[in-house]
């Protein structure tokens, strides 16, 4: 996906993220103009794997659902989806219930909030003067980056007259999270 970059031309105010991440001079990057990215629940986090001799590796089938019982995301078939213990690849409720599986083991997974992507923080929501923002982000959906390593992802949520409404949450931050999964394989990353 090519990334257009954007020059906020002044202070956006009206967060306590604007101290620390969302300064004067902010660059804002323009990651789709069209629609909001799917969002996988299983690639968040940073990695920081055991040792490779004590690690496990998990290979595993999943489909995730929210409360309405809409399928969010799943695995394709033919190929499960590989995870090294500790390594933060996935939500931590989803890990360390998968870690107490066996191969061939199937089970319903409810990972609340709070170990999936946090509560809504109404202080990720900011506003922003609708001139302050490249007229190809002035669409509801559309998301933001701040240009930060491991900064959040903004989407437009609302426009509303002379300001832009951004949302900093996670899209699934809130939620209770229900993972229907199938454990293929357990090995240990040595092997």
């Amino acid at each position: 996906m090519k990334r257009k970059e954007f020059q906020v031309k002044r202070f956006i105010e009206g967060s306590r993220w604007s101290t620390g991440m969302l300064v004067a001079g902010l660059m804002i990057l323009l990651a789709s103009c069209h629609s909001t990215p799917k969002t996988s629940a299983l690639t968040e986090g940073t990695s920081t794997p055991q040792a490779a001799d004590t690690a496990r590796i998990l290979t595993f089938y999943y489909t995730l659902t929210n409360t309405a019982g809409e399928v969010l995301d799943q695995s394709e078939e033919g190929h499960p989806l590989p995870v090294l213990e500790g390594a933060e690849q996935i939500i931590p409720g989803l890990e360390t219930e998968l870690f107490k599986m066996k191969a061939g083991e199937k089970k319903r997974i409810v990972v609340p909030a709070e170990e999936a992507y946090g509560p809504v923080y109404e202080d990720r929501k900011i506003k922003v003067a609708k001139k302050d923002l490249p007229p190809e982000a002035l669409k509801v959906g559309t998301p933001l980056s701040t240009g930060m390593p491991y900064g959040p992802i903004f989407v437009v949520t609302s426009i509303e007259g002379d300001e832009v409404l951004l949302d900093g949450n996670h899209p699934l931050a809130g939620e209770d999270l229900t993972f229907d999964v199938e454990v293929v394989e357990i090995r240990t990353s040595a092997s």
